[in-house]
């Protein structure tokens, strides 16, 4: 095998016959601080993460960005999502780079290059001898998912490639995940609920010790981390991703504080996407009928108080048809005990019902024992059949309250876009004015030098 000289030397024995600058370009990245050097005779990282000195240097960052490509299924029976998500992962490996600005001299004097790799971009480009199996003979941070229920690695191979980062070289892997994970939903609220779904990644071999996420700035950028067909919407999906965040935590596993040198804490990357589901189609099919049936308990006030038989008809059919809608509400939520806002407002009509028919047995009692007037009881049984009209339609907004306050943060969420677009427009013209500034001061700087050259001539 080749043994591979530093590049500086060797440039500096071939300086005539190639003609090239043998000086090392270094630059440095005021914005990420990063240097930027053209010397890569250094080791690589290798998988056991020998090439890293993690007493000096800490753990070795690793930048997560996370693309959400579709979200198919949210199982509130389950409490499951599967999530479609591709990954990057960004990390520092100067010893796996060769510049392909400069050429590269081996040992027998021959320059090589391998700006026909697969493995290039900006004219950096990995050494020959890791091109072939990158993923072996590389570092990797082992990405897995933790509350994912079966398969928890990616579910395409990965791929390694070299990007550059605010005109840094990186190590750049790309693996894509369709898991079925395992999140509390917050079903209080439903059908108008809107809850958390938590995607967490670690690393399957490194601790915090070793390894450090941090998630890219994009991530704050809504449009460039959720796809418009991820997104959802009214008419488009049951559930509607509103938000994501991003955090980052060690989690401790105490099983194995029982092992002696090591570490139990494990770094975390957490992606927390809100959704929130869609009422329109429960309230089209399940509340507007409700509402309906207990409408036509107005009914049983119409029928003659002595007719006992024919109002309980009326009420006992359309408790029993409420019931029916109920249980049909009660087969989409999970066999927790929660007691959501549809449960409530449930319970409230029953009860509205169980008055109309207590109404009814009181009114028969009243006219058998001949202790009211007959016209006296019809005028109390008109105003009790507006009061049940009243408090079904109050139950009803009470119920559907909360679409109010969702147009109210829709309508506050477009505003802030908008104050930041402008905000963003303002940046823009601020920074033009400033380099045209730069540039008409440049023109006059120039134009005295030109006046003092006459001068001095």
């Amino acid at each position: 095998m080749q043994t591979r000289r530093n590049p500086k030397q060797s440039l500096e024995m071939e300086k005539d016959s190639l003609e090239v600058d043998t000086e090392v370009d270094t630059e440095v990245d005021t914005e990420g601080g990063w240097p930027l050097q053209h010397d890569y005779d250094i080791d690589a990282i290798t998988p056991d993460m020998s090439g890293y000195d993690i007493e000096t240097k800490g753990p070795l960052k690793v930048l997560i960005n996370v693309y959400i490509a579709d979200l198919p299924v949210v199982d509130t029976l389950a409490f499951t999502f599967k999530p479609k998500m591709q990954v990057t992962l960004d990390w520092v490996d100067d010893g796996a780079l060769v510049d392909e600005s400069i050429p590269n001299l081996y040992a027998d004097g021959n320059t090589t290059s391998t700006s026909t790799a697969n493995y290039w971009t900006g004219g950096f480009s990995l050494r020959p001898d890791l091109e072939d199996k990158p993923l072996e003979s590389m570092f990797n941070p082992q990405l897995i998912l933790v509350n994912s229920i079966a398969d928890a690695t990616p579910s395409i191979e990965k791929s390694i490639n070299i990007a550059l980062l605010r005109k840094r070289p990186v190590i750049c892997e790309y693996c894509e995940f369709f898991p079925e994970l395992r999140s509390p939903l917050n079903l209080v609220e439903f059908p108008f609920d809107t809850s958390i779904l938590e995607c967490r990644f670690t690393s399957n071999e490194w601790s915090t010790k070793d390894l450090q996420f941090i998630w890219t700035k994009e991530m704050q950028d809504f449009n460039k981390t959720v796809s418009p067909a991820a997104r959802g919407g009214p008419g488009l999906s049951e559930f509607e991703i509103i938000n994501v965040d991003t955090a980052v935590e060690g989690f401790s596993y105490s099983y194995m504080n029982r092992y002696e040198a090591q570490s139990c804490e494990y770094p975390h990357a957490i992606l927390k996407i809100t959704v929130r589901r869609d009422p329109f189609s429960y309230l089209m099919r399940v509340a507007i009928v409700s509402v309906m049936l207990m409408l036509m308990e107005c009914m049983s006030f119409l029928v003659d108080a002595k007719d006992l038989g024919g109002r309980f008809s009326v009420s006992g059919t359309t408790f029993l048809a409420m019931v029916a809608f109920y249980y049909c509400v009660v087969d989409m939520l999970p066999k927790v005990a929660i007691i959501t806002r549809c449960d409530y407002w449930n319970l409230m009509n029953f009860g509205l019902m169980f008055f109309s028919n207590c109404e009814n047995l009181v009114c028969f009692a009243l006219m058998k024992l001949k202790l009211i007037e007959e016209t006296k009881l019809e005028w109390i049984e008109q105003r009790l059949a507006v009061l049940y009209v009243i408090a079904v339609f109050s139950a009803l907004l009470w119920f559907i309250s909360p679409l109010w306050r969702r147009q109210q943060g829709h309508c506050m969420r477009m505003s802030e876009v908008t104050h930041l677009g402008e905000g963003e427009q303002h940046k823009d013209n601020d920074n033009n004015k400033d380099k045209n500034r730069s540039k008409r001061r440049g023109k006059s700087n120039d134009r005295r030098k030109h006046k003092g050259k006459g001068k001095t001539e």
